[in-house]
């Protein structure tokens, strides 16, 4: 299920907020057509502390390079099968703006969990990737929390399981409807599972 642009606009404006950086880059912009890469690479530069943007299309590209001051460095985060653009670290860098090695992969949302930055991420929030409203929903209860979003389905949850059998695990709840597979692989993490109860009961 897409999600209209403007909706996810709406929301990642609306829980942004400022930390601190530690990232040697302070502009981190997502290059994917894919929202689920568009929301992951949102809330990982909410986690980390750093200024997220995100090409809604091609054109855009040059577009927001406007808007963004050359003091700045920037780090683009760029879907391998599905970019706005190709190339487009070096057309940033040929606009003048210092820049830090692009990320490429085909899941956004699974190769960010895996970056240092978020090495002591405890909280983990697993949603299905067929339901978008679900993402937006636990939104600013994942960045509250310090949690990090996964999308899962039958086809990625056993890459999903092998990450979270590396880390702590604090707290791990599946929200709304997933595949049957992904609730199965999960139970031994013993889950907190909400089905029709709204997360918004837990602000």
């Amino acid at each position: 299920m897409k999600i209209k642009k403007s909706v996810i606009s709406a929301l990642f404006l609306l829980y942004f907020i400022s930390l601190t950086a530690a990232a040697d880059f302070n502009i981190l912009i997502s290059n994917s057509e894919k929202w689920t890469d568009v929301y992951s690479v949102v809330h990982y530069s909410n986690l980390i502390g750093v200024d997220g943007k995100f090409l809604t299309s091609t054109s855009h590209g040059q577009l927001i390079l406007n808007e963004i001051s050359k003091a700045n460095t920037i780090k683009v985060m760029s879907s391998t099968d599905k970019p706005y653009m190709f190339g487009y670290q070096g057309l940033i860098e040929s606009n003048g703006y210092e820049t830090r090695e692009e990320l490429e992969s085909s899941n956004l949302n699974l190769e960010l969990i895996k970056d240092s930055e978020l090495a002591n991420i405890k909280n983990f929030i697993v949603v299905g990737d067929s339901y978008g409203y679900n993402a937006l929903a636990i939104a600013p209860y994942a960045k509250l929390t310090n949690a990090w979003v996964f999308f899962a389905n039958r086809a990625n949850i056993f890459e999903i399981d092998a990450i979270l059998s590396g880390k702590q695990i604090d707290n791990l709840i599946v929200y709304g409807f997933v595949d049957r597979q992904v609730t199965d692989t999960l139970s031994k993490y013993n889950p907190e599972v909400i089905t029709t109860k709204s997360i918004c009961t837990r602000f």
